[in-house]
């Protein structure tokens, strides 16, 4: 019998590329969905838009976003360049960029951009907020206060500015205002941590320190990360004679900040008032090894050891500390002789 021989057809499945099977508005909507949750796999879908339409202006500015949140701010700048070269006008774009100069320190570019934007946007009341804090890095407090003020009579709940306004305040010394300015921040925004820690640094520079030790723990109760919280509480209660607390304020604060090295030389003096030498050297230690220029730790590390009985560490510390402009603890310990 003949053997019939069936012919093989041989189908060829080609796998298309992501973007050949999506459209750019496509791609664009499906970043925008992960831009909070995996920037990284936007940006990739955001990569795919703009391959199929390079001039597509609302991903590069998404982009942009995309590699600001991830740290990647030069690359953040780049797309925002390109959104202002296809839309000339866009305000937005030119205070994302702005924001982004300030990131990176660059305050006076930051400002040139706002400007911009506020051009374009007279009542953009956020580009205001920004340019004020920009003017408040570079010490013009009058200007920063006054676009604070702006961004509040354009959007008059906006607690940032007021908390920012606050902040620009207390520079000035003017502490009841700052006080007045926060307050409103507060109650625009009842969990706002950061309005509650800085009305309560206020009140510690006035020397009210429950008022100051109540904000705190305010600060605390809503963001029980907040590493300044404890360290300034732990300050506070430095203040009152209560070490034992303080020192517990200040291990939470180094448990969240390990790197803080205020926390260390706080925690030091703390452990200096209890008697307790050696501990207060190892934390003084700490604080050098994190900011090798703080003349007041080698000041007090000098000081515990002079205590411990060891004036040549005791001398070294206070030598060391008046190269660096603190001289008191070398000049007392010359008067007892215990240094030449």
């Amino acid at each position: 019998m003949r053997k019939i021989i069936f012919p093989i057809f041989l189908v060829l499945t080609f796998l298309c590329t992501p973007a050949m099977c999506e459209t750019a508005v496509e791609w664009f909507n499906k970043a925008d969905e992960l831009k909070y949750n995996d920037p990284e796999k936007a940006i990739e879908y955001l990569n795919n838009a703009i391959k199929l339409q390079p001039d597509y202006a609302d991903a590069y500015g998404n982009r942009g976003n995309g590699y600001f949140n991830l740290g990647q701010y030069q690359r953040a700048i780049e797309d925002y360049n390109q959104v202002i070269r296809l839309k000339p006008n866009d305000a937005m774009a030119y205070s994302n960029r702005g924001y982004t100069y300030a990131a990176l320190g660059q305050y006076q570019r930051a400002i040139e951009d706002y400007n911009e934007a506020i051009r374009l946007k007279p009542n953009y009341a956020n580009a205001y907020i920004n340019r004020g804090y920009a003017y408040d890095k570079l010490g013009q407090k009058q200007r920063a206060i006054a676009d604070y003020n702006e961004a509040n009579r354009l959007k008059t709940d906006l607690a940032e500015a007021y908390k920012n306004r606050g902040k620009a305040y207390y520079d000035l010394g003017q502490y009841q205002r700052a006080i007045e300015v926060f307050n409103e921040a507060i109650r625009l925004k009842p969990d706002y941590a950061e309005a509650y820690y800085n009305r309560g640094v206020v009140y510690y520079g006035l020397g009210q320190h429950q008022r100051a030790i109540e904000d705190f723990n305010e600060v605390i109760h809503l963001k029980p990360d907040y590493a300044e919280a404890y360290c300034n509480r732990g300050a506070i209660y430095t203040r009152l004679g209560q070490y034992q607390r303080a020192i517990e304020d200040y291990n939470k604060a180094i448990r969240l900040q390990t790197k803080d090295y205020m926390a260390y030389y706080n925690r030091g003096n703390a452990y200096g008032k209890l008697d307790q030498y050696q501990r207060a050297i190892e934390d003084y230690n700490e604080a050098i090894r994190l900011q090798p220029d703080l003349a007041e730790a080698y000041s007090n590390r000098g000081i515990a050891y002079f205590l411990q009985g060891n004036n040549k560490l005791g001398c070294h510390d206070a030598q060391k500390a008046c190269e660096l402009g603190k001289c008191k603890a070398l000049d007392i310990a010359k008067g007892e002789g215990r240094c030449r």
